[in-house]
């Protein structure tokens, strides 16, 4: 599921046990959407807990209606769906996969995901994510030849707004050490210069493709947008 199109939240439930956090968690995704309860599924993972009893939980509520569109249409191709996750699930676990995080287990990096309309501003500790927003302004934006620069500047202004929103419901106010700019991202010009000089962290580019051999039929990607 694209991550617009789902609500992440990250949570501090006062509990540890599995089965009281799973009561909570109702009452919790009712105050984090307008839609009944009807009208929506939710599903959450325990990211941790401490000693002090409590335990971070990161939620996901995302419309009924939008979960049946996606199976419809995979059913129809005669594909039987086993399991179904967000966007920000996979981009984490090609981060994972290259090495790009969760080599430190203390260490706070956030990750910008640029895709074509929108992207995926998300904050990992020792390779878990601990925060997660989405960003409406995209590739499609910030190649624009009539406004690119002040495309480029929206985003910039919006990463800095998630950064702050991450450090503000952060438990112990700790910003993230390093950002990493993926997906189209490295390959907008002037894009990684220009985090890199305004949100007051060491900034760097990781091309999800750099890894991919291509095929010999297959069409060489752009160099850049």
């Amino acid at each position: 599921l694209p991550r617009q199109m789902i609500t992440m939240r990250s949570l501090d439930l006062p509990s540890t046990d599995p089965d009281e956090i799973a009561d909570m968690i109702d009452f919790q995704a009712a105050k984090q959407t307008p839609y009944t309860k009807e009208e929506i599924f939710t599903d959450y993972r325990i990211i941790d807990s401490d000693k002090e009893g409590y335990s971070r939980i990161m939620l996901v509520i995302v419309q009924r209606s939008v979960l049946r569109h996606r199976f419809h249409i995979l059913e129809e191709a005669g594909l039987e769906v086993e399991r179904m996750t967000v966007s920000s699930e996979g981009i984490l676990s090609w981060m994972r996969a290259t090495g790009a995080v969760g080599a430190q287990p203390n260490e706070r990096v956030a990750l910008v995901e640029v895709d074509s309309f929108y992207s995926d501003f998300m904050v990992v500790e020792g390779g878990r994510p601990i925060f997660s927003r989405s960003m409406l302004i995209g590739a499609n934006n910030l190649s624009a030849d009539a406004d690119a620069a002040g495309a480029r500047r929206r985003f910039v202004q919006e990463t800095q707004r998630s950064l702050e929103l991450c450090q503000a419901e952060a438990s112990d106010g700790r910003a993230p050490g390093r950002l990493i700019l993926t997906g189209v991202g490295p390959r907008v010009v002037g894009l990684l210069n220009d985090l890199h000089g305004l949100v007051g962290l060491p900034c760097e580019g990781n091309d999800p493709l750099q890894h991919v051999k291509r095929g010999e039929r297959a069409a060489s990607p752009g160099e850049e947008c």
